[in-house]
């Protein structure tokens, strides 16, 4: 089954989500709406098991500006897990969404490989 727990103090520091982290040799198989566009949306939805029972909740507010644009993920008891900030996809000049953390902070960018080229282009 799979363990929601909270981190323990020994586990890796650098792990997004702690709880998503599935031990070596198993899978971790759900599925998740395709519903997003390019244009600003606000929807929910679950991401849900192969039996079709939620696992967690996805949140999508596209109308408000800075950390409060995004898209959020949430356990079932509504506790954050992460967020992904997408207000620099609807500014001008554009660059990609940063990952957050649950505590908001960023955790990660996105890089783009550019078209037949070893190089990479950091956003």
């Amino acid at each position: 089954m799979f363990n929601w727990s909270p981190r323990s103090a020994d586990e890796d520091e650098d792990t997004l989500c702690p709880c998503l982290v599935v031990p070596d040799g198993m899978e971790f198989v759900f599925a998740v709406r395709e519903v997003l566009t390019v244009l600003r949306q606000e929807l929910s939805f679950s991401v849900v098991d192969l039996e079709g029972s939620p696992l967690s909740h996805i949140i999508v507010n596209e109308s408000g500006l800075g950390p409060q644009c995004g898209i959020f993920l949430q356990m079932l008891d509504q506790e954050p897990l992460a967020s992904i900030r997408t207000d620099m996809l609807h500014g001008w000049p554009t660059s990609l969404p940063q990952i957050c953390l649950a505590s908001g902070e960023v955790g990660g960018g996105l890089r783009i490989r550019l078209a037949n080229a070893e190089t990479y282009r950091n956003m």
